[in-house]
């Protein structure tokens, strides 16, 4: 449970260290943080970095040099905060969304915390139907997370370079080669509550990168994961799970009739349930 809901236990903390740009010197100057406040920082820079850097690679498959240059940029930013301060960085168990699209392609949405949820995103195809950009699943995955930040920055610079030079799919195999020598999957087995948050914490960043057909994968699982969690409860529970789960078929309905006047609707309904499940797991912990 601790690793399921990383997230909700250490956003405002994460948050707080995280949030603003801080120079590597800067840090270095910090007040010495706790072992369990600095594991908190590199990891959240780790998970951020590899979403960066996923972000970057859908850039570059729909030739947005700038969005693209700008990712790595901000990635190469995140790295710089704390190379200088940690030889290595590593994470067990930390949870991705990774995002199939018809044409084999994959990329790594972290579940991380608020603040990275609620970032300003770019604004995907608002609907694809096109078989080889069009989203083909959505699936919760984890790892094992290890980020050599010598090794890492080498391959951000040489992405830079390959994107200046409009060397778009040399940069993307640059990129893919840093997700790959950083990432280790392992077996998970969500427990329900856990696969309910974490869907809809995904369910989120697709809406808020414009990534609709990607949204209704996850609320797919969000609504199986709900459905199981109400049979780990006393049958009088809280009639808020019965109106959450009418909602997402609400959702769900509007998503594929390709509405898009639902579309801010839709993203406050999906930031009240993000309330709700964080109420939850509170109450969860406290009984």
């Amino acid at each position: 449970m601790k690793t399921h809901f990383y997230a909700l236990a250490c956003a405002l903390l994460a948050s707080t260290i995280m949030t603003a740009p801080v120079n590597a010197d800067d840090v270095q100057q910090i007040t010495p943080l706790t072992s369990t406040s600095q594991n908190i920082a590199f990891e959240y820079s780790a998970r951020k970095i590899l979403g960066l850097v996923s972000e970057a690679r859908a850039a570059l498959d729909n030739k947005n040099k700038e969005d693209a240059l700008n990712d790595v940029d901000m990635a190469s930013h995140e790295l710089d905060t704390v190379r200088n301060i940690r030889n290595y960085m590593e994470m067990t168990g930390a949870v991705f969304g990774r995002v199939f699209y018809g044409n084999g392609s994959s990329y790594y949405i972290p579940v991380a915390d608020d603040t990275y949820a609620v970032r300003t995103y770019k604004r995907g195809p608002f609907w694809s139907s096109t078989k080889g950009t069009a989203v083909s699943d959505v699936k919760i995955v984890m790892f094992n997370l290890s980020i050599d930040p010598e090794k890492a920055a080498t391959h951000l610079q040489n992405a830079q370079k390959d994107i200046n030079d409009d060397d778009y799919k040399k940069a993307s195999r640059e990129l893919k080669d840093f997700v790959e020598e950083s990432l280790n999957e392992v077996t998970t087995s969500e427990e329900p509550f856990a696969k309910l948050a974490d869907n809809i914490y995904l369910t989120r960043v697709l809406l808020r990168q414009g990534n609709h057909d990607g949204a209704r994968y996850t609320l797919r699982s969000a609504k199986s994961a709900l459905k199981d969690y109400k049979k780990t409860l006393p049958s009088e529970s809280d009639t808020t799970l019965d109106n959450m789960q009418q909602q997402i078929d609400a959702l769900n309905n509007s998503l594929e009739k390709r509405d898009p006047g639902v579309m801010k609707k839709a993203t406050d309904t999906v930031e009240k349930w993000w309330g709700n499940v964080k109420s939850w797991n509170k109450n969860r912990k406290d009984t």
